[in-house]
Formats: structure tokens, sequence, C-alpha cells
């Protein structure tokens, strides 16, 4: 029966998956799974985050599909605009499953999108000590410190990227923009934009970095 509610879910005939995901709750075994996927249903027929929200609730622990569950839970009180809550759920996810890079990274954003700066420094920091030089980690470090004001230090973060991706094109263009927003290092800066742009021409923040490194050069 779950298999065929997922079957009907992918096939949005939400309401033969709810009816069958009701008739499971007697099920005491089972009611870990009908939450979890009860949560997604009510996201999914009716982007109903509050309802979606309350199911991933009772997921314990203990479950399966906890992981999952914090990881839903997390975006969808992003979703909701509760960015503190959000960052709560991250932790959570991030302390029971420290072993996956991506919680890290998630607690990070989270906290950058929560304005929680030196919080989201401190976690992508220490992930970096599990996963050293790895390119997403020092790319959200730079955003985090870019935030925070620590400008030459955002733009050693993305030096850091550009030592062994020389051709990453998001961190030249933010290590361009932010010297060009300091008002410095501009003919670097241009270069380092110039080659995002080549790399990247279909890009608006790329072309808006060139176009405010051209205005800083005069």
């Amino acid at each position: 029966k779950l298999q065929s509610v997922a079957l009907f879910m992918d096939k949005q005939r939400y309401n033969e998956a709810r009816e069958i995901l009701l008739s499971l709750e007697e099920f005491p075994y089972l009611a870990e799974d009908v939450s979890f996927m009860l949560a997604v249903l009510a996201y999914d027929s009716n982007k109903d985050v509050p309802e979606a929200i309350e199911r991933l609730q009772d997921i314990s622990p203990e479950s399966p599909a906890r992981s999952q569950a914090l990881h839903l839970r997390t975006l969808l009180l992003l979703r909701n605009g509760d960015h503190m809550r959000a960052a709560e759920a991250a932790e959570s996810l991030r302390d029971e499953f420290p072993d996956i890079k991506d919680n890290w990274m998630l607690l990070a954003e989270v906290n950058n999108l929560a304005k929680r700066y030196a919080e989201a420094e401190i976690a992508v920091r220490e992930a970096l000590e599990l996963w050293p030089g790895d390119t997403g980690l020092l790319y959200t470090l730079g955003t985090s410190l870019g935030f925070q004001e620590k400008f030459s230090e955002a733009v050693s973060a993305m030096e850091a990227i550009l030592e062994n991706e020389p051709d990453n094109a998001m961190a030249l263009n933010y290590a361009g923009y932010t010297l060009a927003d300091q008002n410095r290092e501009l003919e670097r800066a241009l270069e380092m934009i110039s080659r995002a742009n080549e790399l990247e021409p279909e890009s608006f923040h790329v072309l808006d970095s060139l176009a405010w490194v051209h205005y800083r050069l005069g």
C-alpha cells in the first residue's frame, strides 16, 4: 500500500494517495512512514506548509525517515519565512547526521538567510576541518565573511577555490565584484569578472559585476 501511495503521488493522483495513507493510520508500526508521506502530500498537493511541518514533528530520532524529515522541515520553514526555526531544524539535522557534508552546508546557508552570519561562519569552518578545501564549503565561507563585511577574508576564501579551480565562474565573479565594491585592485577585478563573463555569458549576476567594475574604472 505504501508503494502504491508513491505511485499515485508520482502521477499527481493525490486524493487516492491520501485515502490510502489515512487508511494506514490504524497501524502503529507504520505511523512515522505515514506521517512523512502525509507531510510530502500536504505540500505537493496543496502547498500546505503548516500541515506539512506539523506532520513532520511526529518523526522520531529513531525513524529511518528522520534525516529526510529534518531536511524537508528545514526547507519548508524557509519557504514559510521562519528562518530562525529553520536554522534550529538545520542544526538538529547536522548534529544527528554529522557525517553528511550537505547537512553542514545547509546549516551554514540557513544561518546566512537568518542573518546569523557568525554562526554560519563557525559551522562552515568546522565543516572544512572535516572536508578541507571543499569548493562548496569555501564558497559558503566566503559569502558568510562577506555578509560580516570581512571583505579581505571573503576574497581569500574565493582565491582558495581558484587555486584548484581557476575557471570557477562563481568564485571569479564574487572575488571580482568584492574588489570592485571596495574600489581596490580594479584591474585585477576586471580580469576576474571578464573571465567569469566568458565562462557564463548568460549570467545577469556576472553582467552586473562587469558593469560595476567598468563604472569604478571610470
